[in-house]
């Protein structure tokens, strides 16, 4: 199988071609996507375990992510349970969290998530000097005048 964007797609020709779906037994979408999070189908389904600080509690106990979920507000926080393929999309949604999200399972997740968020952390602190962006005091504001005879 391979999943195709339909927004990529550019142009069609229409065939002769006939083709008959097949039917629930030999292909049932749901079954193929049961345990996905997005759109890989061959990476290894994994029991996941977040823990989501507690602002994010009524929106956890309210929203469907995945019908594997199982949301439990504890002490401070959510618990959050999926069995789901581990792949690229889960990864970003966990990010998508930023600080208020810990990855408790599986240990492989975390410190994926960990090592992304540190080096996500590096490449921004390359990019912006220690001390902060240079800001330059600005003058006072002066007319319309000022500013044409200092320009000559």
């Amino acid at each position: 199988m391979h999943p195709y964007r339909f927004a990529r797609i550019q142009a069609v020709d229409v065939l002769d071609d006939t083709f008959s779906y097949p039917s629930r037994t030999e292909y049932d979408p749901q079954q193929v996507f049961r345990d996905s999070f997005g759109i890989f189908l061959d990476l290894p389904v994994q029991d996941v375990e977040l823990r989501l600080d507690k602002q994010w509690a009524t929106y956890a106990q309210s929203h469907r992510w995945h019908d594997s979920q199982v949301v439990e507000v504890v002490d401070g926080g959510v618990r959050l349970q999926l069995r789901v393929r581990v792949c690229p999309e889960l990864e970003s949604w966990i990010l998508g969290f930023g600080e208020q999200a810990e990855v408790l399972a599986p240990v492989s997740l975390r410190e994926k998530i960990g090592r992304r968020i540190v080096e996500a952390g590096r490449v921004d602190a390359e990019r912006v000097p220690a001390h902060g962006p240079t800001l330059r005091k600005a003058g006072p504001p002066s007319s319309g005048r000022a500013r044409r005879e200092r320009a000559r």
